[in-house]
């Protein structure tokens, strides 16, 4: 309840009514006083009410067809089979349409929560192109005749661009609204059951009606031959999902916006980056019993998993991943220890970023094998290698900060943008790759970047 109100104080200085219905559904209504959008309100909320206890109806005022926003007919002919394809649901009620710059529509949307996780999705089949579809809206002062004009050009392009393919065009005058308005809603549909679109509120700096509606038309065509499955709205709209779903989601798009980049950054932000730390033996995991005075040793548990599972990095509660190769001294690891950890950064569910715990001795024989394999576009993961010179302190004499420090600097390596294979180490009297020397030397610190031809820097 205070956060919902907060958040509207915050961004629309408006008071936000919530009540809580005799079935414990959440009811909660709110008025822009403005022409700002409706779906834009909705887009915000709706990933979090979702995972509600109980089903949410929002009684929303504004603009529900706004510059720089989905039109509300975007969200009932686009965006909700999306969302049903992961499993989620909302339906709405447009009361009364509102356009800028008074405002004053008004829309019910009803949310359902979820009761069971969310589908992960798989689009990546384009299909056959089936339809092409239009809404024209005209309203207030606009001359219905503008509308028909606009509706014939639509039909007229779109037989010269989509050749064959059914169509379904209509044009609406709403009557009880607030301004005027003329627009259209444009999209394709496809038999594999995708529908992308693009959309525009008509105004008077716009070129002539033919060329504006072939602008649109080219978008759509430019989506047809990428064999795109989202348009670049629903692009960013299905990130969340993505990063929210039970398992691995795939979908085919065209280029990447901003606002879809910013999408993934925020959810890698919140969420954590996936990390698999791959345990192959050495000094950096040995342990030597003080029974026999420490001329005998064995490879226990990965170190580092014991370190990473002790903070948050960042502050942020990330997702590591600990697999096990062997538990070998590096002088005794072979071809097929190193075959089965080129299988792990192949397989398609490895993640992007991949830090490798390793024997000294071969470490720079390992890299090597790792690059002459994975070079060029076979390279998909940001590969970071690490051992250390000296064995670890006994676990009840262990101390995390230091560790922590250089465990940080790694992931910091791990994380740029590039796939690569990289070394980090120290050698014997000098210390590098760090902006300050590191406090725990048992830890290397010399980091060199492979180059091609091999080549280090």
């Amino acid at each position: 309840n205070s956060y919902f109100k907060a958040y509207a104080m915050q961004h629309f200085g408006k008071e936000l009514t919530i009540n809580i219905l005799e079935q414990f559904d959440l009811l909660v209504s709110t008025d822009c006083g403005t022409a700002g959008s409706i779906c834009l309100i909705t887009q915000a909320v709706m990933p979090i009410l979702f995972f509600g206890s109980h089903d949410s109806h929002l009684h929303l005022k504004g603009g529900t067809d706004a510059k720089f926003a989905p039109p509300v007919d975007f969200f009932t002919n686009i965006l909700q089979p999306y969302y049903q394809k992961f499993g989620a649901n909302f339906t709405l009620e447009i009361i009364r349409r509102g356009f800028f710059p008074q405002g004053g529509g008004e829309v019910r949307f009803n949310i359902t929560r979820l009761t069971k996780p969310l589908v992960p999705v798989q689009l990546t089949d384009f299909g056959k192109l089936t339809k092409v579809a239009a809404l024209v809206l005209v309203a207030g002062r606009v001359p219905r005749s503008a509308g028909q004009e606009l509706l014939a050009s639509l039909q007229r392009i779109s037989a010269s661009v989509f050749p064959g393919i059914q169509t379904d065009f209509s044009i609406q005058y709403p009557q009880n609204c607030v301004g005027n308005i003329k627009s259209f809603l444009l999209w394709i549909e496809t038999d594999t059951g995708l529908f992308l679109a693009t959309s525009h509120i008509c105004n008077r700096d716009d070129p002539p009606v033919n060329r504006l509606v072939t602008e649109h038309f080219e978008k759509l065509r430019q989506y047809s031959n990428l064999k795109a499955c989202v348009d670049e709205h629903i692009q960013d709209q299905i990130i969340i999902l993505m990063a929210l779903a039970s398992g691995k989601s795939r979908v085919k798009c065209s280029p990447l916006t901003l606002h879809t980049k910013s999408a993934i950054y925020v959810a890698e932000t919140i969420l954590g980056e996936r990390i698999k730390i791959v345990q192959m033996g050495g000094t950096i995991d040995k342990c030597y019993p003080k029974s026999i005075k420490g001329y005998n040793f064995e490879i226990a548990d990965s170190y580092a998993s014991r370190v990473m599972g002790t903070f948050l990095w960042s502050g942020q509660a990330n997702n590591f991943e600990f697999v096990t190769i062997c538990r070998k001294d590096s002088l005794d690891v072979q071809l097929d220890d190193r075959m089965e950890l080129l299988r792990v950064l192949e397989a398609d569910n490895c993640p992007s970023k991949v830090l490798v715990t390793h024997g000294t001795d071969t470490l720079i024989e390992t890299a090597r094998f790792l690059h002459d394999r994975l070079h060029g576009n076979r390279v998909k993961a940001r590969v970071v290698l690490t051992g250390n010179f000296s064995p670890k302190s006994p676990p009840d004499r262990l101390e995390l900060t230091s560790p922590q420090t250089i465990y940080e600097h790694l992931f910091q390596m791990i994380r740029r943008a590039s796939p690569s294979i990289l070394v980090e180490g120290e050698r014997r009297g000098e210390t590098k790759g760090f902006t300050s020397p590191p406090t725990d030397t048992r830890i290397l610190g010399l980091a060199w970047r492979i180059k091609t031809p091999f080549d280090w820097s």
